[in-house]
């Protein structure tokens, strides 16, 4: 179910990403992990502290910024506007190099925008891409999208060092 306008989903492509940086950025990244979190209300039970920690515990995780693709071999920016800092570095610290991945890896020439029509089936690879819904739609109209996902390898750890 779509709205009469918008709700496209942005894609942008992890290889060439990655393949488009300098060598000395290659170099700085290597071996970094970026904690990324996924939480909110829904995801955290607060009925105590001890549920709270372990909930909280479970929704960070660290995964390399460049990742390996399993199956092809090749190095790909891992990348998610859910990371909030990268391992041995400060928040202030991390803060700016992420920006300047996020900002690189979405440049209009790495993205392709899908406009959704009635039907439609896309497939893609989350180790090698990132995708975002556009909330450019009348938010009183129903987008309705169907999502299967497959579990593969794991790729981090939980992370559960403070995010200070």
């Amino acid at each position: 179910t779509l709205p009469q306008i918008g709700g496209d989903t942005m894609f942008c492509n992890g290889y060439r990403a990655y393949d488009m940086l300098s060598d000395g950025m290659k170099k700085l990244l290597a071996g970094l992990y970026g904690v990324h979190v996924q939480e909110d209300n829904r995801t955290l039970d607060h009925s105590s502290p001890e549920r709270l920690a372990a909930t909280r515990r479970l929704t960070r995780a660290a995964h390399p910024v460049v990742r390996v693709h399993p199956d092809t071999g090749r190095k790909s920016l891992f990348l998610a506007f859910r990371i909030k800092k990268l391992v041995g570095m400060t928040p202030e610290e991390s803060t700016p190099l992420i920006q300047c991945l996020l900002e690189h890896a979405t440049r209009p020439q790495l993205v392709y925008r899908h406009v959704w029509q009635k039907d439609d089936l896309v497939i893609w690879d989350n180790r090698c891409t990132m995708h975002k819904a556009v909330n450019d739609y009348d938010m009183t109209q129903l987008r309705h999208l169907e999502r299967t996902t497959v579990r593969g390898n794991l790729s981090g750890y939980v992370y559960e060092d403070s995010l200070e």
